[in-house]
């Protein structure tokens, strides 16, 4: 099982990788299809991440 800890560090670099997307769309001034599905797939992935920590959370509330 993965640790809570592991999973805030997954949901930090996720949200890294967002930051950084949103960056380069800055620099470059639009954002290519490639960078469009990268941030897609961030904020996804850090979606799950968050729902996976909150029902943690509801689990050791209710116990």
């Amino acid at each position: 099982m993965i640790s809570d800890r592991d999973v805030r560090q997954a949901c930090h670099q996720e949200h890294r990788m967002i930051l950084h997307c949103y960056q380069q769309w800055n620099t470059e001034g639009h954002c290519s299809v490639d960078l469009w599905r990268a941030l897609q797939h961030h904020h996804m992935v850090l979606a799950i991440l968050r729902d996976y920590l909150k029902r943690q959370y509801q689990v050791d509330w209710h116990h």
